[in-house]
């Protein structure tokens, strides 16, 4: 059976200089997602690389709250189950795709009392459902996610913000936009066998505990 899967770095600008290194990281997230058998694991595989690449808003390298920490939202949809799963404002899982496909899987098993399963979890509901349901490994400390670049970036906005809320004039406002957006994928295994998934740091300088669109059904993913 052929497999056929998309991924992407993020909307937005990237600078010639970064331009190498997005492309590195998305030809490696499709090289490691065709190992996978299911349309769910490609998009698992693929997403977790982007997250692992400083280059990208996405799990290392994510831009940081206006407090100066890395917290991230993502989802996944398997097509195959009609299932879905997502976290926000998560902070130390060092893949915060894993996390959601932990929400999923956990979704799809029958509660003894009749409960009905969560779908999303965010800040430490997340976290703490990652103690009990997620390897280890992706369990870390929060600051080891802040890449040098991001943090540079921080000081640089945050002297920004100072300067703007005091009246003064601010250096460069445009590029606050820059490079903001989700990194994600898409996987075809068969007709029946479908998926799609999103990950992101969110926006620079956001408010700690914000949530974006990428956490939300319907949203940036939606069922096949």
């Amino acid at each position: 059976m052929s497999k056929y899967a998309v991924v992407h770095g993020g909307a937005g600008y990237h600078s010639e200089s970064s331009e190498s290194s997005v492309k590195r990281a998305l030809r490696r997230a499709c090289k490691r997602a065709y190992s996978s058998t299911t349309a769910i694991e490609l998009v698992e595989s693929a997403v977790s690389i982007l997250e692992d690449d400083p280059c990208l808003n996405a799990g290392f390298g994510s831009n940081l709250t206006l407090q100066g920490t890395v917290e991230c939202d993502a989802s996944i949809m398997d097509g195959a189950r009609k299932a879905f799963g997502s976290v926000g404002a998560t902070a130390g899982i060092k893949n915060p795709i894993r996390l959601a496909r932990a929400v999923l899987e956990h979704s799809q098993i029958p509660d003894p009392l009749g409960r009905i399963p969560p779908l999303t979890l965010v800040s430490p509901g997340a976290n703490s459902f990652a103690e009990h349901h997620l390897d280890k490994r992706y369990i870390v400390d929060p600051a080891s996610l802040a890449s040098q670049q991001a943090v540079e970036n921080w000081k640089y906005w945050t002297t920004n913000l100072s300067q703007a809320t005091q009246g003064l004039e601010v250096i460069d406002r445009e590029c606050l936009h820059d490079v903001q957006d989700t990194v994600g994928a898409i996987a075809w295994c068969g007709p029946s066998d479908i998926a799609a998934g999103v990950s992101s740091g969110g926006l620079l300088l956001k408010h700690s505990g914000r949530i974006g669109e990428v956490r939300a059904f319907a949203s940036d993913i939606n069922e096949p």
